[in-house]
């Protein structure tokens, strides 16, 4: 197993994958989609994996240990998610896309608000919170070299934006489908 690039296991039942105390030195890509998963673990024992895809499962927690330096690509859409606290927290220097949409449903409110102040974060260029029930997101200039924003279809009555203290290089902001009363753009000039 020391061989082993991608492992996939979607589109199956699996409720606890357990991969703890495993030899995966050489695991790039992890594909867990379309389970029964409610907790993701990533750490120290997996540095190598570069992207793992958790979409439509029914995860609450996702624990991010030490040593994921390699990380570049992380989707958890479709699943019972109702913080950032943990990606935003997590030591991951690498991370490009950060996929979290659609946590919410008529019985889960999911996601409600983002903080991303002291995240480490700093190489993400792909952020998606769409399809929660987002009323509050703040400190994006943590996020300095994101290229993409999708709010879209979230709860944000109030949008308040500095292109260029908060985020530079954004060339893509979404934010269809809100409650928005009031926006505020200065500096819009990176913007497309």
């Amino acid at each position: 197993t020391k061989q082993l690039k991608q492992l996939n296991i979607s589109n199956n039942i699996v409720a606890q994958l357990e991969l703890k105390g495993t030899r995966l030195e050489s695991l790039e890509e992890l594909r867990v989609s379309n389970n029964l998963l409610q907790q993701v673990k990533l750490d120290e024992g997996h540095s190598q994996i570069y992207g793992a895809l958790a979409g439509f499962n029914v995860v609450q927690d996702v624990l991010i240990g030490e040593g994921m330096l390699l990380l570049s690509e992380l989707n958890f859409e479709h699943n019972k998610l109702l913080s950032v606290e943990s990606f935003a927290k997590a030591a991951l220097p690498s991370l490009k896309s950060l996929i979290l949409g659609n946590t919410a449903n008529v019985d889960y409110n999911g996601i409600v608000s983002a903080d991303f102040k002291d995240s480490n974060l700093g190489e993400l260029r792909i952020l998606s919170l769409r399809h929660n029930c987002l009323a509050e997101i703040s400190s994006l200039s943590a996020l300095a070299k994101l290229e993409e924003l999708n709010l879209s279809n979230n709860f944000l009555q109030e949008f308040l934006f500095d292109c260029h203290n908060h985020v530079g290089s954004l060339a893509k902001l979404d934010l269809t489908a809100n409650r928005l009363v009031r926006t505020q753009w200065t500096n819009p000039q990176n913007l497309q």
